[in-house]
């Protein structure tokens, strides 16, 4: 399964580090400060996104999900109202 991760702190490292540890498993991009800022920008299509750092970067998977709708596992906590109703 090709992941992408949102978010490249303590919970992002760790998933990464476990999702390197399984064969039938493949990060395909980290949208963090210091690699990519958009999904769209990945070399390869994720099959699931896994959001795993601040409610400010929700407008970025939002967008992602309008060009096309993946699975997504929210691991953030702190969203607003609107971000709420959105999800």
């Amino acid at each position: 399964m090709k992941i992408v991760i949102v978010g490249y702190g303590t919970m992002g490292h760790l998933l990464l580090s476990r999702i390197e540890e399984k064969e039938d498993l493949q990060c395909v991009g980290l949208i963090a400060s210091s690699y990519y800022q958009e999904i769209s920008e990945l070399p390869q299509h994720p099959e699931v996104i896994v959001d795993v750092s601040h409610p400010d970067n929700f407008v970025k998977i939002e967008r992602a999900m309008q060009r096309q709708p993946i699975p997504l596992v929210l691991a953030t906590t702190g969203y607003n109202e609107s971000q709420k109703n959105t999800i």
